[in-house]
């Protein structure tokens, strides 16, 4: 198994599935989303292994009609494109399962990677583009009787654009929790504030029903925004949002 451990690999499933892409101008999604696709596992089952790969993130989980929670009722295995259960199925139950692939293992989200992260690797197609990153953590044990730590974990989340760049159909999420469509076109230093924006609101609003057995917020969870102003030069827009989460051992596997 290849599930999912490290915060940042987590974080980043996470905004895969609560905030989605933006409709680019001349160029294609880059994630594909599946809804209610329907599985019925034998008896003893924990792998549900859904039918396209390359499994970008899941968006939503039911056994017969009962939702079911990331990392508190199943993890996540992006590598082998399944999702598996904590406890085994009695082969009578039907599940389904609401996620995003794309065939190439392409997104707009990722985990920090040095190497692929540079500008110089980078092409237009490749924006707009969310990378992940764990900047410091921390762990206290919670008493002296017990193993268990609060870990406390600051994750970057970077967002840049290209010059140029134009994009349409972005999700704005209101205080409420639900969502609207924008169809105005926005680009460059706009385009990144929107995406920011957006990201901080999903987290704010969707952590409860996305990621409650993983992780709560800290008093301050929000560090800031920053600006990114170095890059414009080379026709990049960038903006950093810090953000701080704290969980029950974080980074360890089951």
């Amino acid at each position: 198994m290849a599930n999912l451990v490290k915060p940042k690999d987590i974080f980043c499933e996470f905004i895969r599935a609560v905030y989605k892409e933006p409709a680019r101008s001349g160029l294609s999604k880059r994630h594909t989303t599946v809804s209610g696709e329907s599985k019925s596992p034998a008896l003893d089952d924990t792998d549900i292994t859904v039918t396209n790969s390359k499994l970008l993130c899941i968006n939503s989980v039911t056994v017969d009609a009962a939702t079911k929670y990331k990392y508190l009722d199943f993890d996540v295995d992006l590598l082998n494109n399944k999702i598996v259960f904590k406890t085994a199925f009695a082969g009578t139950e039907t599940v389904l399962l609401g996620y995003d692939y794309n065939a190439n293992g392409l997104s707009w989200v990722y985990p920090a990677n040095p190497e692929k992260d540079r500008a110089s690797n980078l092409v237009r197609t490749d924006y707009p583009r969310v990378v992940i990153a764990e900047l410091d953590s921390s762990d206290a044990f919670i008493g002296m009787n017990s193993d268990k730590q609060l870990s406390s974990v600051i994750l970057s989340v970077d967002v840049a654009t290209k010059k140029g760049l134009k994009a349409t159909n972005y999700v704005r999420i209101k205080k409420d929790g639900t969502t609207e469509t924008i169809t105005a076109t926005t680009m460059n230093a706009n385009l990144v504030d929107v995406l920011v924006l957006g990201i901080k609101n999903a987290i704010k609003r969707k952590w409860r029903t996305q990621m409650k057995a993983y992780f709560f917020p800290s008093d301050n969870m929000f560090k800031g925004i920053t600006p990114i102003q170095i890059d414009n030069d080379i026709g990049l827009f960038r903006k950093v949002l810090d953000i701080q989460i704290k969980g029950f051992d974080l980074g360890e596997a089951d």
